[in-house]
């Protein structure tokens, strides 16, 4: 059968399936939701919970509005399948992609090894923005190689283009500028002003910035306020948290791609457009100072590429050994996304009890993001201190949400002879109780 064809129907059946399991929706997916949403009504009105976010890249929030053109009006459902699309999307440009610069099996396995990886596919069914970076990030790179190769400006001015959008997909695009600097460095291009291709690569990054940066100029009086609030700063972390993130990636990735990533780097040493999108990848994790396992996510095509090319050299003679891999990376994956789908359930099915009491007012919760995407209510974050909680008080507030997992270290002071009664019990996840006001009528008028 072709190859194309199984990546497609393989790709297609993982991830759509698993959009279908129900499921919980993180701080992230649900803050993008929220500003998503309130674009579909107003396209200005970019914020959540009544504060603006332009910290937070706009490509995502504004698809999600867009596809509320479909539905004549926002949907969590159809909201839900865009990451799920990008990825297909990612999969196929991936192996289309290589299969110019590397043979048709290195780019059929390169693209196996990124379906495969649990961490990815766990992403690629939520409703956030690694899997639409890594697309227009991986296009930028590949369209400007072909420039450098063919000498054609429109594709320089494609990947400028491109290049853009992934900035303003993730802020880390600004990644863009190092990994060409490298590339260009990599291919002893010393003298690369003297070719316009590179000056228009730069130029165009910055076309579909400019709008954006007008916008932040009107919410926080500076053109680039925004990029300025969401740079990440060097890293405080201490050796031992290092030690400990490394780790926790190489799980998250299985031992399975990152040993046949390692092996197949050496086969790649030599290759310029390998090595500076991996320089790329390492230096965003280097200057990160809030680090995931799910910020590889962004450059993850750069290890799956020398994984597919080990793979394919070793294909004929250890050809079971890689089909029972693939096989125990497929289990990993579905196991891991139908398991993690429950985590967020119980913060869930609290929004949702809220959302349909008819008592009115605000709410106290640690979950802000959730809490406002499921009630539309306003939502005051858990205060560190009982005085700060006093305070907030003094406002309209109705209902205050606790999370089994991390209880404010003040709560049984709070609750203890106070207004507040249990009004309902989550036992799906950590568990969460919602506590009210013993005394509503006054919330219901």
């Amino acid at each position: 059968m072709n190859r194309l064809l199984v990546l497609t129907l393989l790709s297609a059946g993982i991830l759509f399936s698993l959009t279908l399991v129900e499921r919980g929706f993180t701080y992230d997916e649900t803050l993008y939701l929220s500003i998503g949403r309130n674009l579909s009504d107003n396209p200005a009105d970019y914020t959540m919970n009544g504060k603006y976010m332009l910290y937070r890249p706009p490509v995502l929030p504004y698809l999600i509005a867009g596809s509320s053109l479909i539905t004549r009006g926002f949907s969590e459902p159809v909201s839900m399948f865009i990451t799920p699309v990008f990825s297909l999307l990612l999969i196929l440009s991936f192996y289309y992609g290589i299969t110019h610069y590397y043979s048709e099996r290195t780019a059929f396995f390169s693209a196996l090894f990124l379906l495969l990886c649990p961490l990815y596919v766990r992403h690629s069914i939520r409703v956030l923005n690694h899997i639409e970076f890594a697309l227009f990030f991986f296009l930028a790179v590949l369209a400007f190689r072909t420039g450098m190769e063919k000498s054609k400006m429109y594709w320089f001015c494609l990947s400028g283009i491109v290049g853009g959008l992934a900035f303003l997909t993730r802020y880390t695009g600004l990644m863009y500028f190092a990994v060409i600097g490298i590339y260009i460095l990599l291919e002893k291009r010393l003298h690369f002003y003297r070719e316009k291709g590179v000056y228009l690569a730069f130029l165009f990054f910055f076309i579909p910035v400019i709008p954006w940066a007008f916008f932040s100029s009107e919410v926080y009086n500076g053109y680039f306020e925004f990029a300025r609030i969401a740079m990440a700063a060097l890293p405080r972390d201490s050796v031992t948290h290092t030690l400990q993130y490394i780790g926790v990636t190489i799980l998250e990735l299985t031992p399975f791609l990152v040993f046949f990533t390692l092996l197949g780097a050496r086969t790649l040493k030599k290759d310029t457009f390998f090595l500076s999108y991996f320089g790329g990848a390492l230096l965003t994790l280097i200057l990160l100072q809030h680090r995931e396992p799910r910020f590889i996510i962004d450059f993850l095509p750069a290890l799956a590429l020398p994984a597919g090319a080990y793979v394919s050299s070793i294909y004929k003679k250890r050809k079971h050994i890689i089909y029972i891999v693939l096989f125990l990376m497929l289990l990993q994956t579905v196991g891991e996304s139908v398991y993690s789908s429950r985590f967020e359930l119980h913060i869930k099915e609290a929004g949702l009890f809220i959302a349909e009491s008819p008592i009115k007012g605000d709410i106290i919760a640690n979950e802000e993001a959730q809490m406002y995407y499921y009630t539309e209510r306003t939502v005051y974050f858990f205060p560190s201190t009982i005085n700060e909680y006093e305070s907030l008080l003094r406002n309209d507030v109705a209902f205050i949400v606790i999370n089994q997992c991390s209880p404010p270290p003040f709560i049984n002071e709070v609750l203890q002879g106070s207004q507040w009664k249990a009004a309902f019990v989550s036992e799906k996840g950590c568990g969460v109780i919602i506590y009210n006001v013993k005394k509503p009528l006054f919330y219901l008028l």
